[in-house]
């Protein structure tokens, strides 16, 4: 009994030294990462740091830990996403087994990345789809305020039935899409929510058009998503195929946007913002000159899309300076009225549902009065 008492002693001082030592040293960590000398090196460290905070700390601490290094560090912004995933993985498992967790408006950081792992990780688990959809709910409401975290969540679901598949059975787009179609309509609330889980599986899809494991006909590489006979696909498909027709233009605007001419309008002008947000997402500085002048010379009804879905992208690269890189884009003299109103529109909409309500209200109170008005609408 004595020897079985000290022994629970030394299991309970030990994991006491470790929890004490880990809570004072993430800011250490953090440093240590950003010793390392090449890229790699770094994405390595930050990813070992994650899940120690994960092991020892829990998923808020993590949250925290994910937001410092997001201001801390603008190489760890840029690739938040897939450090924030692996928050969402570790989140399942304490939510499996009903454990409690607690999400705020950081578990919406990084592009909502939280949602992908957390539904990619449910649904290889084998997990029943419809709980899917009412954590998703869930999570929104637990949230609270002004999000997309429930559109966010079902585009994880639809990511995570579509990425759980054996690529040596792949032979053509149907055999990817087609059964995680048919459980997004079965989940989805309603068309806006089925859209949501839809665009989570064509982005797979563009995914594995670009990573060569199906078949790309370049002279159409739309053809797939001409097809679809649901607007609820259809609009999805052909904007998640941003990044591929990006891919195959050689990262040039106007060559990818050519593609985008025959399309009906309803889904030319969705697909533009699409592909416009893709060019703002990878803009590196706070000069606009090429990026408007490109957006001028597309057909005349995709120039404004291109617009908004150009700010679109400088907000959702999620570098600790989105909101400064919009507005200086909002606000370059280069702009006609029109054009400017559009950016705004679209920057505020957004920041509205990725910045903290007190960081938006100072972007709002900042600005020039005209478009203050835009800040309550």
């Amino acid at each position: 009994m004595y020897r079985k008492l000290i022994f629970l002693i030394l299991v309970i001082g030990v994991f006491l030294i470790a929890y004490f030592f880990y809570k004072d040293k993430n800011t250490d960590w953090s440093r240590s990462c950003e010793s390392s000398l090449d890229s790699v090196s770094k994405k390595q460290c930050w990813e070992e740091l994650v899940e120690n905070t994960l092991k020892v700390k829990g998923i808020e601490s993590a949250f925290d830990l994910v937001d410092y290094l997001y201001k801390s560090d603008l190489e760890f912004a840029s690739d938040c996403h897939a450090y924030i995933h692996i928050v969402g993985d570790r989140a399942y498992h304490f939510y499996s087994q009903d454990k409690q967790i607690k999400l705020s408006s950081k578990s919406s950081s990084c592009g909502y990345g939280f949602y992908h792992g957390f539904m990619e990780t449910l649904l290889i688990a084998g997990e029943d789809i419809k709980g899917a959809g009412q954590f998703c709910k869930w999570a929104a409401k637990l949230v609270g305020g002004k999000n997309d975290v429930e559109g966010a969540c079902f585009h994880g679901i639809g990511h995570g039935l579509s990425d759980n598949h054996d690529k040596i059975y792949w032979s053509n787009e149907n055999e990817l899409v087609d059964n995680p179609l048919l459980v997004c309509e079965a989940v989805g609330p309603d068309e806006y929510m089925v859209n949501r889980c839809a665009s989570g599986v064509f982005n797979v899809l563009a995914i594995n058009y670009i990573a060569g494991f199906l078949p790309l006909r370049e002279e159409d590489p739309l053809g797939f998503c001409k097809r679809q006979t649901k607007s609820y696909f259809k609009k999805p498909c052909f904007e998640e195929m941003n990044t591929m027709l990006i891919s195959i233009s050689n990262k040039d605007l106007l060559t990818a946007a050519e593609f985008l001419e025959e399309i009906e309008d309803e889904y030319a002008i969705s697909a533009m913002r699409s592909l416009a947000g893709v060019v703002g997402m990878s803009h590196k500085d706070l000069t606009f000159s090429k990026q408007i002048d490109d957006c001028r010379k597309v057909q005349d009804r995709l120039h404004l899309p291109c617009i908004r879905g150009f700010v679109s992208g400088l907000i959702e690269a999620e570098t600790s300076e989105q909101e400064v890189k919009a507005l200086s884009f909002c606000e370059s003299s280069t702009l006609s009225d029109e054009e400017s109103g559009n950016c705004y529109q679209e920057a505020l909409r957004l920041l509205s549902l990725y910045l903290p309500q007190d960081r938006y209200q100072s972007v709002c109170r900042n600005l020039n009065e005209r478009y203050q008005i835009l800040c309550s609408t």
